[in-house]
């Protein structure tokens, strides 16, 4: 039996998940592993709020979350090894001090060049001010720490690529970072932490963070000047900060998480069962939405839904949506979202079946039994453990995503809603595709279809399995919604 736990890699500082300006489409990776693990864990209660609400699993996740304090941390705990890494790299009576920055760029958009004449700059004007007794360690992201030559310095040196990070973090006397997760994790070690943040309106402008740097009890500065002050002086211990952010974690965190969730043994940790049940789930499918009257009018009508009587949750295709981003954040926070990738884990033998039961409708009893147990196994990687009470294929002309969507909901109901009268007629192919969803949606609740395909010789074929609403050539989505109801 396999046991997923998921760790995560740091107390979030800036904004995540769906309230990331321009990326609300891009956190369906993230949030289906979230989904389909059997524990969660957290540093705090701070984190797992965050995590749980702006990853919208919060009302469905199904396991177990740990509040224990990061196993990493134990590192800090390991007080011998302070004076053997020290005694090992040549440091002993020095005021060891670490600057770990964060990226300042976004894997779409590196801006990395700026960040690397700024701290080179930074570097050259501190160099001349700090003391020989001090040595300042520089570790930067990969993306910029190739642009900066160390040697040039004489009190400030690259991080010892040697030892694990953490590992040397416990040998140093204080860190200095700016609105990097490090200082969540560093402050375990109660040092001193310094943020230097030289840059903090520009690179706070439209990216939302989580806390008000100035709410923490930390040392802060914005010139080098400032800094070496700060270095220099002594600071009173962050007691808020370490009350918020560090309490749970312990020299054997890593241990407990252990015997926790793999011998299950009653370690003394926070444990939280979720079992996702709450009220009705309803998930509709569009493959995406664009900037036009009718989807704006798709997002007004869900967003006027009773909220509290059913859970909503839009899927679609990721992207799709990566230009139209924006328009995620109209929803209603109530209502939650799912970003579907387009890779698709399969095997060979399920690629062949694709193509020759779904697109050309041979080998049909054969072939038929591995696209089930694929679109089984998509279900429950895009959905976890979620129990659907309705599932509205509102737009969906994708065989394959036709065949996972109708593993989910106990009601299921199919929307026509792009049929194209004249390219029925005139493409063969097209024509093929809507017979192929007429056929296939014979066990569904309804299907709803617009009332130019009423005549369709396949349409009332459909009338003696379900039930067919036909509606405007324009479905309205306020009149599928009451089939929920």
């Amino acid at each position: 039996e396999q046991v997923y736990l998921n760790t995560w890699h740091g107390t979030p500082l800036k904004a995540m998940g769906r309230i990331v300006p321009s990326r609300e489409y891009g956190l369906g990776n993230v949030q289906r592993n979230f989904l389909i693990a059997d524990y969660l864990l957290y540093q705090q209660e701070f984190s797992r709020d965050i995590f749980l609400t702006d990853y919208m699993i919060d009302k469905v996740y199904k396991g177990n979350v740990l509040l224990s304090g990061y196993p990493r941390n134990s590192a800090f705990f390991r007080e011998h090894r302070y004076e053997e890494i020290r005694k090992e790299c040549g440091l002993e009576g020095k005021q060891v001090i670490v600057y770990m920055p964060t990226w300042r760029g976004l894997l779409h958009k590196m801006e990395n060049k700026l960040q690397v004449k700024q701290l080179y700059d930074y570097f050259a004007q501190l160099d001349h001010v700090l003391r020989d007794d001090q040595v300042f360690f520089v570790k930067l992201h990969p993306y910029v720490k190739n642009g900066i030559d160390c040697s040039e310095f004489l009190h400030i040196k690259d991080f010892p690529s040697e030892y694990e990070t953490y590992d040397f973090l416990n040998a140093s006397d204080m860190l200095v970072t700016d609105y990097s997760s490090i200082m969540f994790d560093y402050g375990v070690s109660k040092k001193k932490i310094i943020l230097f943040t030289y840059d903090r309106k520009e690179y706070l402008e439209g990216r939302g963070i989580y806390v008000d740097l100035d709410e923490m009890d930390l040392p802060k500065a914005e010139t080098v000047e400032e800094l070496i002050e700060a270095i220099n002086q002594d600071a009173p211990f962050y007691t808020n900060f370490y009350e918020r952010f560090c309490s749970h974690d312990t020299a054997h965190t890593a241990k407990d998480v252990c015997d926790t969730v793999f011998l299950q043994k009653d370690t003394g940790l926070l444990i939280e069962e979720h079992t996702g049940e709450t009220v009705p789930n309803v998930l509709i499918y569009a493959k995406g939405l664009k900037e036009r009257y009718a989807d704006q009018h798709f997002i007004r009508v869900l967003n006027r839904q009773n909220l509290d009587e059913r859970n909503y949750f839009f899927s679609f295709k990721a992207a799709a949506m990566k230009k139209t981003s924006s328009m995620l954040s109209q929803l209603d926070r109530k209502i939650g979202y799912f970003p579907l990738l387009k890779e698709r884990d399969c095997l060979v033998s399920e690629k062949i079946a694709f193509k020759l039961y779904l697109q050309y409708g041979l080998f049909k009893g054969f072939y038929e039994k591995k696209v089930e147990k694929f679109a089984t196994r998509e279900v429950k990687k895009d959905y976890g453990d979620i129990s659907f009470d309705t599932t509205i294929l509102y737009s969906c002309m994708d065989r394959l995503m036709f065949e996972i969507l109708s593993k989910t909901g106990k009601k299921k109901i199919f929307c026509f809603s792009n049929f194209n009268e004249k390219k029925y007629q005139n493409s063969k192919r097209y024509r093929k595709s809507i017979q192929y969803f007429l056929e296939h949606t014979r066990s569904f609740h309804k299907v709803w279809i617009p009332a130019s395909m009423e005549n369709l010789p396949e349409v009332q074929e459909l009338k003696k399995y379900t039930s067919v609403g036909v509606g405007a050539d324009t479905l309205s989505i306020t009149t599928i919604l009451k089939e929920v109801h």
